[in-house]
Order: C-alpha cells, then structure tokens, then sequence
C-alpha cells in the first residue's frame, strides 16, 4: 500500500509503513514496499520537513528500538516527495495538514503520536493534534521554526530566492525548470548549515531536491511550499486546547531556520498538557 488515494482532496499520497528508508530512495524509480502494521504495536507518523520526504527519516525506520517498539509510519505531503495532487490555486499549511489527516483517516488507526521536523512538519503535527484530539496520544516536534517567520526571512525566500530559483520555470529563462546553482547553495545551506556537516546526505538531498522540484518542472509546488514562509501563527486558543503531551527537541547550533528562541515561541503556546523540553548541542557526538 504505497499511496493513498484520496479522491476528495484530488490527491494520491505516498505513504511508507515498517519498511527501512535507503539513503538514496528518492532517486531510485522505485519506492521501498510497505510492511503490515502490527495491531499490538502502538503507531509512531512521522511528518517531514519542507521540500523534504518520507527519506528524511532514514534514521529512524532502521533503528530496531524504534521498529520494535512502534508501527513506524511516514507520509509524504502535498507537494511533496512521491505524493501526486491536482494543481492548486491557494495552497497553506493548514490545507496540507487537511491532506495528511485524510490520509490517516484512510489508514484507520486507533490512535497514534505525530513526530514533525521543521515548521512544516511540526505546524501540519499541531493542527492534526488540534482536528483529532481523540486520536493523538503524543506529540514530538523537532527543530519547529518561528511561529511567524521573521519579516527579512519571508522578503529574502518569497521575494528574492523564490523569483530567482524558478527563473527556468513556466517559459522563463533557458525553459528547462533548472534551479540556478546559487540559488541550490542556498537550500544546501539552509538545510545543512555552512559547515560540512554529513557530506553524503548532504548531496543527496541536493539531487533529490533537483530531480523533485528542478529541470522539468513548472513552478506551482516550489512556489506553493516556499510561501508557506509567510505564514501566520496557528491561533495560541487552539494551541492551548492540546492535552496530549509534547517533546520539542531543538538543537543549540541553528541559528536561522530554527533558533532557540523560536522554540521558546512554541514552548510558550502549549499550556493545555504535560510538556517537556530538550535542547542539544548537536555537533556534540556525545548526543545520541
């Protein structure tokens, strides 16, 4: 069962469940299959970073103490990875968090706990914690980003990198949906930082990115998603409604995308249940 076909939100997402993830997957024709869930496991959905995938959580689909613990769980998002959707005219990060819930709808799970990664994952985690407060068990957000992204961030990606890294795009420029080399440092650093911080998974991404969103590709799911960054927070009422309880783990090295600070933003919101927060120096290699 590799994709959901979710027919009223003109969407066929892909889905993994209890398979390893290869490093390499998203530049392989095919996906890895899916296993059975196992009913005596409790379920663990991991939601991915922006302009990422399911291959982001390699890691953790082959650490046996998660996998024989939990029914382990990705889901690629509108716009993302291998999930297919119709065009969009508007598209925020409300409405693909929408799209994952009707694809856990479809999956009819008891109950699980969401684990997100950056704003995009952590926001579509907090909103599917918010529209099914009788499934969720649990929440872990990693590295969730700024509520509100900073005016200079959203001038700098919506204003200059956007225009920029789609100007092959829709019969502009050269024609063939290249993304300009510059413009791909700049998500290399963004996602990785300046310092040569895992080489191999490094330039991996950077392929997957190009081969996902690059050459032969329109505008609209590049455009849609880096919009996202403009973007307001999800009301503090419907983020303190959240009973369930919540990790944020956040690193002490990102000082753009994800800053302590912003973490602080986001500790700060959920009052409603328990909380706990882990903060990690994770050039550390005592930090596992």
């Amino acid at each position: 069962m590799p994709w959901l076909e979710i027919k009223e939100r003109g969407l066929r997402m892909f889905c993994i469940i209890n398979s390893e993830i290869p490093l390499r997957t998203q530049l392989e024709s095919t996906p890895p299959e899916s296993k059975d869930l196992d009913p005596s496991k409790p379920n663990l959905i991991f939601i991915h970073a922006a302009c990422c995938s399911s291959a982001s959580f390699t890691a953790q689909f082959s650490d046996r103490r998660l996998s024989n613990a939990f029914n382990l769980i990705a889901l690629d998002a509108r716009l993302c990875g291998r999930t297919e959707g119709t065009p969009r005219t508007t598209h925020v990060l409300e409405d693909s968090s929408y799209c994952l819930t009707a694809a856990l709808d479809q999956l009819d799970l008891p109950n699980y706990s969401l684990v997100g990664e950056d704003f995009h994952g952590c926001n579509c985690a907090t909103w599917i914690a918010i529209k099914r407060p009788e499934k969720v068990k649990s929440l872990c957000l990693i590295s969730p980003g700024w509520l509100k992204e900073p005016p200079a961030t959203v001038q700098a990606m919506c204003k200059e990198w956007l225009p920029h890294a789609t100007s092959n795009k829709d019969g502009k420029g050269d024609g063939t949906g290249r993304i300009p080399e510059d413009a791909m440092q700049v998500v290399s650093d963004y996602y990785f930082g300046k310092m040569n911080r895992e080489p191999e998974r490094r330039a991996i991404f950077i392929e997957a990115f190009e081969k996902r969103y690059g050459a032969g590709h329109s505008s609209h799911d590049i455009r849609h998603l880096i919009s996202m960054f403009d973007r307001e927070p999800i009301p503090a009422d419907l983020v303190a409604g959240i009973n369930a309880p919540v990790l944020i783990l956040q690193g002490t090295d990102d000082a753009v995308a994800s800053p302590m600070h912003a973490a602080e933003e986001w500790r700060a919101r959920f009052t409603g249940g328990e909380l706990s927060y882990v903060f990690a120096n994770l050039q550390d290699p005592s930090v596992d």
